[in-house]
């Protein structure tokens, strides 16, 4: 990752208060950017150590000053090549996350911040697309919301009306520290599901960590989340809360579906606003543009940005890509996945094949579902079945559980077919020898599995 940094953040003695960094070495007045992999160090950068995985981050110094680093950030005590400066820290990613407090202190702009087991990135990327029709806007980009993305966002905003981040999370204790730095105005949390639950003792473990989005609120700030996580919140919470969903304080009336997407009324605590367009049906549509124009609602925003912005945002959705390869429509919706993803996606394939089209699911693994991966696995082929899905290919050990919850279901075993993984060829051989031309084909899985080579695959055989 790399960022570059905004303008008062450049300042070197600002930024090392800011990182609580000790600094020995030539200190130069101003640093242009801040790098966590060396390969993507810029002339005046400051290049991250951080401890990774499999290496650490103070391994590729050299080569981090030989692209033109100023400085390291790094522990104390590490060795760092003549004519670089180190900034020596307690804990790199901590000291980042100091920063970014630091930086959200120093400006007057509104904060959003996004969470969920899903839809989080549509939120985010649809509130930016409203947001922008009526003020200036700075958001995360890409998938710069972890405990490192997150920071480094905040750093490189230029001051704007409003700032939108996302934050995305894998274990237990990484919420709090991103949502105090952040010191949102408004918390959007979209859902709690199954992604990630590997990683937790259980669903209600993953649920609490998702709460803590709402600890680091500003003392008037508000948290949206969905109807049935309203009791979850603790009564000791004093930020203001505002259900969505039906039955809540936001909510979606008066709706029609069809292959094209979704219509209706949205509904607020304090007014109504008619005629909101959506370009995904099925609950995966409802879900993001109740939380989309629920926030912008919120927020302010008057009847006409918010139609005008959620058909923006619409048109920019980033995922499920509908792309026509030969006769055949197919759903782009490899970026990941998860159960409550899943079956979503599956009622949005029955939609758009609107009962004139074959529909083919071509479902990959589902990865971090640790223990109640094979259960996640073969409770979701009962959708398949419940959405009349024509053919279901499954694509890895793991989806092999998915064909047969289909089969247990009632889906015939002749519609059903596994292949192992990284046989892509296979697979869209099979694809073009098996489905008819005009096929509507979801393709969808775990971003480990790289089930966008199917659709390239898919791309270059016809």
């Amino acid at each position: 990752m790399r960022i570059s940094l905004c303008e008062p953040m450049r300042v070197s003695r600002l930024l090392a208060d800011a990182l609580g960094a000790s600094v020995s070495g030539a200190m130069p007045p101003l640093i242009t950017g801040l790098a966590t992999d060396s390969r993507e160090v810029m002339a005046g950068d400051l290049f991250v150590a951080l401890a990774g995985q499999r290496q650490h981050g103070a391994a590729f110094v050299g080569e981090a000053a030989a692209k033109g680093a100023v400085g390291v950030i790094a522990t104390r005590g590490t060795t760092v090549p003549s004519g670089l400066s180190l900034w020596a820290v307690a804990d790199p990613a901590a000291a980042l996350l100091a920063a970014a407090h630091t930086r959200r202190q120093m400006s007057s702009a509104r904060l959003v911040a996004i969470s969920g087991s899903t839809g989080k990135t549509t939120a985010k990327d649809g509130i930016i697309a409203v947001l922008s029709q009526s003020g200036s806007v700075a958001g995360s980009q890409g998938n710069y919301n972890s405990s490192i993305g997150l920071p480094l966002s905040l750093l490189s905003f230029a001051e704007s009306d409003f700032f939108v981040v996302e934050l995305g999370i894998n274990h237990v204790g990484e919420m709090r520290p991103m949502a105090e730095a952040a010191a949102a105005d408004l918390a959007v949390l979209t859902n709690v599901g199954s992604a990630h639950i590997g990683h937790f003792a259980d669903r209600e473990d993953l649920l609490a960590e998702k709460l803590q989005l709402a600890s680091g609120l500003r003392p008037d700030g508000t948290l949206l989340l969905p109807l049935e996580l309203r009791t979850a919140v603790p009564k000791r919470l004093s930020c203001g809360v505002v259900s969505m969903g039906e039955g809540g304080d936001i909510y979606m009336d008066k709706i029609a579906m069809n292959e094209n997407g979704l219509c209706g009324d949205l509904v607020t605590p304090d007014r109504v606003i008619t005629n909101i367009r959506w370009p995904i049906p099925g609950r995966i549509g409802l879900a993001a543009v109740t939380a989309i124009g629920g926030a912008c609602a919120l927020l302010g925003c008057d009847d006409e940005v918010l139609r005008r912005g959620l058909l923006l945002a619409g048109e920019r959705t980033p995922r499920m890509r509908m792309l026509r390869i030969g006769g055949r429509l197919v759903i782009d919706d490899s970026y990941n996945a998860s159960p409550e993803a899943m079956a979503g996606a599956l009622e949005m394939l029955r939609y758009r094949a609107a009962g004139q089209r074959e529909t083919v699911a071509v479902l990959g693994d589902m990865l971090e579902l640790g223990k109640m991966s094979g259960k996640l696995h073969f409770e979701l082929g009962d959708e398949v079945r419940k959405n009349d899905i024509s053919l279901l290919v499954t694509f890895g050990s793991e989806a092999a559980a998915i064909a047969a919850g289909a089969v247990a279901a009632g889906m015939p075993q002749n519609a059903v077919r596994c292949f192992d993984e990284k046989d892509y060829a296979s697979l869209v051989k099979m694809l073009l020898r098996e489905t008819s031309p005009t096929a509507a084909v979801l393709i969808k899985g775990s971003a480990g599995m790289k089930m966008h080579r199917v659709v390239q695959e898919l791309g270059r055989q016809i």
